[in-house]
């Protein structure tokens, strides 16, 4: 979702940049050297955008929501002598929507770029990557931000955690919970069992049968994410 919401900035950057080269062009007689540069820096941003978000943007997610839900769980008991401790639906999804406050402690952009480290880049990359960040200071970045994480916790909870609970009030034991957990996180993500070849022609037919990621799926028909390419691109 985080990465989603990224790209989406940066790739209709780039296409509404490529689109008016094109334009000036026919005035032209082909593109300009500028317009050559900046092309293939913004490329090197994005590509550089991958590898920090899944190099270390990640890892520090992960570090982060670990210690969050370690620090939030700490009174559940799994065995306290002759007791088994249990959980509702309700302490679950307390829990859940508390994680969320991670995401709204301003740190967002850390996870795809290293704001607190020397930086390594030229005036171009640099003048893109604030591009990038003055679009994500915007209100309709933080309104696509909260719509697209909002679907993706309830798609997880529908698909997922939801389905080890009878109801939203009646307890279930943790020992049975935290058994089940590491088996039903399986079903959060799932990739298609079909070949390369076969996934390509899914992608590009013109009525897909069904997309790769469940969480996608949702995003995609946010108006808020569409109007988010849309600044971008213009």
């Amino acid at each position: 979702t985080l990465l989603t919401l990224t790209l989406t900035i940066q790739i209709h950057l780039l296409g509404g940049r490529i689109f008016r080269d094109k334009l000036d062009s026919r005035n032209r007689n082909g593109p300009s050297e500028e317009s050559c540069d900046y092309d293939y820096t913004h490329k090197v941003v994005l590509m550089n955008t991958f590898e920090y978000f899944f190099e270390n943007g990640v890892l520090q997610l992960i570090a982060e929501l670990e210690a969050f839900v370690e620090n939030e769980t700490e009174h559940w008991v799994v065995l306290s002598g002759d007791d088994l401790g249990s959980v509702t639906m309700q302490d679950f999804s307390s829990i859940t929507d508390k994680i969320r406050s991670i995401e709204r402690k301003n740190t967002f952009v850390d996870f795809f770029f290293p704001m607190n480290q020397a930086r390594a880049v030229d005036e171009l990359q640099q003048n893109i990557i604030d591009e990038v960040l003055d679009i994500m200071e915007s209100p309709v970045f933080l309104e696509a931000k909260d719509e697209c994480l909002s679907l993706s916790f309830e798609t997880m909870k529908v698909n997922g955690w939801a389905k080890l609970f009878r109801d939203e009030s009646s307890p279930e034991l943790l020992v049975n919970l935290v058994g089940q957990l590491k088996k039903v996180t399986n079903t959060f993500y799932e990739a298609p069992s079909v070949s390369n070849s076969e996934l390509e022609q899914m992608i590009w037919a013109e009525n897909p049968m069904k997309f790769p990621n469940p969480y996608i799926k949702g995003m995609d028909r946010l108006e808020s994410l569409k109007e988010l390419g849309d600044i971008s691109f213009n």
